[in-house]
């Protein structure tokens, strides 16, 4: 059993299945997931990812799925657009200038994948959860399914994923109650989730099947 099977496993398979996400986003048994709770901090969510990234490093591509036209759907391309500003060096598609939306989506990967024919894609989007799990950001190993929670059948996208929960799909929280300022803190977030897991060397430690090692490798490089 690898380092994330043994450390995860209880996180993972706990809340593999959250009922209102099946609806929009299609899960396996095989699947792996990790979820960065609200106030979690993003550096267990970055060592995690790396490990579904770690071996596509050279041509990964971010695809962030979204519009600005929306709050609750303006997470992604805020995502990209922080990452834009940060002179993150990959390539990113979709920000607040230039989203992705259900209009021009499949468009717009085709165009990408002609671009980047071997791409290894990181999908970024928003999504419908329960209140409990409101803010939580879910990282994947498997494709999001743009739309399907509003019944929209747009083209899967990724290799791997990201997902934000903002809203919930009842009547607890409206559209018009979710705050901006919550919408760029989670783009924050998956921000430094993206550019902490790509920094491969940070995470040079972790590949031991020892928990113990991951509990020292923290608390020597006093990470947050």
């Amino acid at each position: 059993m690898g380092l994330f099977s043994s450390i995860y496993q209880s996180r993972i398979l706990k809340k593999e299945y959250t009922s209102s996400l099946e609806s929009s986003y299609t899960e396996t048994k095989s699947s792996k997931k990790f979820i960065v709770e609200k106030n979690e901090t993003y550096y267990n969510g970055a060592a995690f990812f790396h490990e579904l990234i770690k071996d596509n490093l050279s041509n990964l591509v971010v695809i962030c799925i979204g519009t600005d036209k929306c709050i609750f759907d303006s997470l992604a391309p805020f995502v990209g657009s922080i990452l834009k500003s940060r002179g993150f060096s990959l390539p990113i598609y979709g920000t607040i200038e230039n989203p992705i939306h259900a209009v021009n989506i499949s468009h717009s990967l085709i165009e990408i994948k002609k671009n980047h024919p071997n791409g290894f894609f990181i999908a970024i989007d928003a999504c419908f959860s329960n209140k409990e799990s409101q803010f939580q950001i879910h990282l994947r190993n498997y494709p999001i399914h743009p739309g399907a929670g509003v019944n929209k059948k747009l083209p899967s996208t990724g290799d791997v994923s990201i997902v934000g929960t903002i809203a919930v799909s009842n009547d607890d929280v409206k559209f018009s109650d979710i705050r901006l300022n919550d919408v760029l803190h989670m783009a924050n977030k998956i921000a430094d989730i993206i550019m902490e897991a790509v920094k491969s060397d940070k995470f040079d430690d972790l590949h031991k099947d020892n928990i113990l090692n991951f509990a020292n490798f923290k608390n020597k490089h006093h990470f947050k």
